[in-house]
């Protein structure tokens, strides 16, 4: 709790894709998620672009169907089901536990909710 003790503060991880993907660093148990290796730009296991498999059969587990333009979607995606968020994280303590840390973009270009890009 924050401050005088009525205010709870979480640090909430998610994507307009898939919805919630973490609670303070815990990954929702529902979804099934990996870390891929990017080693042309130096990112290497413990760190990863976060990516998490969309599984038709689990409603439970992911929100995302595609993209409008199917163009856009493959760059989204994995040969064998993964979305790629984009977002690079790395596992706190035993991966088995489920816990990750965002620590930077894939990209360093973000699209602001203005509509604008900025690096």
């Amino acid at each position: 709790l924050f401050g005088s003790g009525d205010i709870a503060v979480f640090n909430h991880y998610g994507a307009t894709e898939i919805g919630s993907i973490a609670l303070d660093g815990k990954v929702n148990q529902d979804l099934k998620v990996k870390l891929l290796e990017i080693p042309e730009q130096g990112i290497h296991s413990p760190q990863g672009e976060l990516c998490i498999y969309l599984d038709p059969e689990n409603p439970n587990g992911s929100v995302f169907e595609g993209y409008y333009f199917d163009d856009h979607c493959k760059e989204a995606m994995t040969d064998d089901g993964y979305y790629r968020t984009g977002d690079i994280a790395e596992w706190i303590g035993d991966s088995a536990k489920g816990e990750i840390q965002i620590v930077g973009r894939v990209s360093s270009i973000v699209k602001l909710s203005n509509g604008k890009f900025e690096s």
